[in-house]
């Protein structure tokens, strides 16, 4: 335990996601890949002043939302700004990280292809063995890699790059349910509807007409001095 002096006016504020939410909100990509892994090595980072008054607006008014009286549209707002934040903060970052981009071993090296080449697929095929035949790898091994670099298998993180494309289909466009499943190469409705129904508890038709349901998965640390 190290013991450091500290200013007694020093203030700290802050605002903490569960990783199931922060998956929700920004799917796991290269750039932000890049991100997380430079933030993991370097956990203490200097901002500018203009930085850091532009993220203590960001954490002010998703304070001001998180204590408002809930209302109808609270959740996509307070996804929206965090969604915001999240990339403000990541390309405050970039230019640093360009300069000094993480080093990555070859389990990660193959994590990040398998990453770019799904971010880059529309639409999306679902079987892990289509990304490893691109890879050169077994189906097997890919997966052992996803879930050691990330914590997720190659197929969860399919099913997350999926159903983010069902969603916006779903709840942001006026297609109809047949134009989605020929759009997301689905072999049927009947299938899609399944597959919908397993991930969502759902059928598509419930899910577009479901308003989205307020989950406390996200919390406001109050600025706090002398901590």
């Amino acid at each position: 335990m190290e013991h450091s002096m500290v200013s007694v006016d020093f203030e700290c504020c802050g605002f903490c996601l569960s990783p199931n939410y922060a998956n929700q909100i920004t799917l796991i990509s290269s750039g932000n890949w890049n991100f997380k892994m430079y933030i993991e090595e370097h956990p203490i980072i200097s901002l500018s002043e203009e930085e850091g008054t532009v993220f203590y607006q960001y954490y002010s008014l998703l304070r001001s939302k998180l204590q408002s009286t809930p209302h109808r549209h609270q959740k996509e707002l307070i996804d929206a700004l965090l969604q915001a934040f999240i990339y403000d903060f990541s390309d405050s970052l970039d230019h640093i990280v360009r300069l000094s981009p993480p080093a990555y071993n070859s389990a990660e090296n193959l994590f990040n292809q398998f990453i770019n080449i799904l971010s880059a697929s529309y639409p999306k095929p679902r079987s892990v063995a289509f990304y490893a035949d691109k890879l050169h790898v077994t189906s097997k091994y890919l997966s052992a890699i996803c879930k050691k670099v990330s914590g997720n298998t190659a197929s969860s993180l399919i099913e997350q790059y999926v159903m983010k494309d069902i969603q916006y289909l779903l709840k942001k466009t006026t297609k109809s349910i047949k134009e989605i499943v020929n759009e997301l190469d689905f072999p049927s409705i009947s299938f899609f509807g399944k597959y919908v129904k397993q991930h969502v508890g759902m059928s598509p038709k419930q899910y577009r007409a479901e308003p989205y349901q307020q989950e406390t998965i996200y919390t406001a640390i109050p600025s706090d001095s002398n901590k």
